[in-house]
Formats: structure tokens, sequence, C-alpha cells
């Protein structure tokens, strides 16, 4: 991921959804989805709910890894 600095891990705004994913502690993974008519268009709304959850400050050089 070009946006996260495997030198100086931590949290960063713009590879926050790259680092979740790749948390190497989650186990689990929910996904929700739902579709409909909005005010003015069709509307999609995709979830994910990780657990144990990612991006805990502190933790980020033991679970994001290179590949």
């Amino acid at each position: 991921m070009a946006d996260y600095d495997f030198g100086s891990p931590g949290f960063s705004a713009k590879a926050g959804h790259f680092t979740q994913l790749v948390w190497k502690g989650g186990t689990k993974v929910g996904i929700g989805r739902v579709s409909g008519q909005g005010a003015d268009f069709y509307e999609t709304y995709i979830v994910f709910v990780f657990e144990p959850p990612g991006n805990m400050e502190g933790e980020f050089a033991d679970n994001v890894l290179r590949a």
C-alpha cells in the first residue's frame, strides 16, 4: 500500500482502511449491505465490522506486516 509507511508504523487517515483489512490480529469479519430508493436516487450502503478491532494505537508494528 503506497500510503502506509512500514518504516514508521502507526495510524494514517489515508491508509486506515488498508491497515484494518490486513490487521494480523483480526480473526472475524462481518459484512452487511442494504439497498433502497432514497429521496433522490437509489442508495447502497456496505458495512464491515472486524473482531477483534484493528487499528489499535501502539500495535501497528506487530499487526501490519509486509507481504
